[in-house]
């Protein structure tokens, strides 16, 4: 029941660049600022709080080939977020996480036959009235066997939590050609740790606290068939799946927690027509849920986009696409609610002159009020331009 817009202002630096010291050693080096500004609405509506949240990433990739089929890399990386809350009732409140993040990879063989390996370690932290980290250890295997017509891939991963112990994951495929089209089946488990924002996230006067401390790691197994065929004009797909959730971490209004089992399972057809001038591409995607012990939240039961792209010159691009949903299930003041339906509409264009190039883009062109969050209103009508210079 808000009367305002709560806006919010973005600000981001980013610089992204390649070194080649010698011939057979690159670097890849990325840092990045963004500064964003909220409104909030803690002490009722209008109350012009703010939130204002920093964000500092700095990452290096360093990779050496040493001889045609053999190459090792390096990569370090820090995210740093800082986080200010100011509130009428709360008065003000400061938290910072970091992530700093250690890799090693080898890398031998060719197209052909390839394999992967590493060692990996991630420290976190987060800093409120009491300081709280974890780390993750890992070593990973990946190997892939490929020729013309087959291919086969697999991996393995062990992970150490410090929090919640030891993980194995992995996946496995095979892809195979024929007359008919291309085939491929893949089977893969995985999981996701939660974070410490999401285990130790402060509260808010009035509100309970965003944290949980007894949220579990969530897990999925997913099994997948799919079939591609290529004509001239034309490439067509059908995926089949069928995922097995467990734990997932969601955001609700009364924080994060975790939801039960289910099984989701489905297919999504796929197609892409392509001509000198423009491509049209479209998908839809139909899926149930089976043995679900809560409310399986925000995701439709169907769901479909379609987008068109026309050049016309090499220098000038229009753009149109339009996404539909189902409605959904969430949860909102400790009930059930349904989400609406909605569908979405944008356009837009892109000049491009040299080495310089303006786009301009109207998004939610319908004006749809929807929720995709119980509570949570989305961006109306709105234009978006932008001016890119590459040197």
């Amino acid at each position: 029941n808000a009367t305002e817009r709560d806006g919010s202002e973005i600000t981001q630096l980013t610089s992204s660049s390649t070194h080649r010291f010698i011939p057979w050693i690159k670097t890849d080096l990325l840092a990045s600022f963004i500064e964003g500004d909220n409104d909030l609405d803690i002490a009722g509506d209008n109350a012009k709080e703010k939130s204002r949240n920093h964000q500092y990433l700095l990452q290096q990739k360093s990779s050496a080939n040493l001889a045609d089929d053999f190459a090792i890399s390096l990569r370090n990386g820090l995210n740093r977020n800082e986080r200010m809350i100011k509130s009428l009732f709360s008065g003000n409140q400061n938290f910072s996480g970091n992530l700093y993040q250690n890799e090693a990879l080898l890398e031998k063989g060719n197209d052909e036959a390839k394999i992967l390996t590493g060692l990996s370690s991630e420290v976190e932290t987060f800093q409120l009235s009491e300081n709280r980290s974890f780390t993750l250890d890992s070593i990973f295997m990946q190997g892939l066997l490929k020729s013309d017509d087959f291919a086969f891939q697999g991996g393995l991963r062990g992970d150490h939590h410090s929090r919640y112990g030891n993980f194995l994951t992995g996946s496995t495929g095979i892809e195979a050609k024929n007359f008919t089209g291309i085939w491929s089946v893949q089977y893969s488990r995985g999981y996701k740790a939660p974070s410490l924002y999401q285990l130790y996230g402060p509260p808010l006067v009035g509100f309970p606290a965003v944290g949980n401390t007894n949220l579990v790691p969530e897990s999925n197994q997913s099994y997948e068939t799919s079939w591609k065929k290529k004509l001239a004009s034309w490439e067509l797909e059908n995926v089949i799946f069928h995922n097995r959730l467990s734990n997932l971490i969601a955001f609700t209004n009364s924080g994060y927690k975790n939801q039960g089992r289910f099984i989701a399972e489905g297919m999504e057809p796929s197609l892409k027509w392509k001509k000198e001038r423009g491509e049209i591409r479209g998908s839809y995607t139909h899926q149930r849920f089976r043995h679900q012990q809560s409310v399986v939240l925000r995701r439709p039961y169907n769901m479909a986009q379609l987008s068109g792209t026309y050049f016309l010159s090499d220098a000038l691009e229009l753009f149109a696409k339009m996404r539909w949903f189902d409605s959904r299930k969430d949860t909102f003041g400790g009930r059930t609610i349904k989400l609406s339906s909605f569908e979405t509409y944008d356009v837009g264009g892109s000049f491009r002159w040299g080495k310089q190039q303006v786009s301009l883009q109207l998004v939610n062109l319908a004006n749809r009020d929807y929720e995709e969050i119980a509570g949570f209103s989305v961006m109306p009508r709105s234009v978006f331009g932008s001016y890119a210079l590459t040197f």
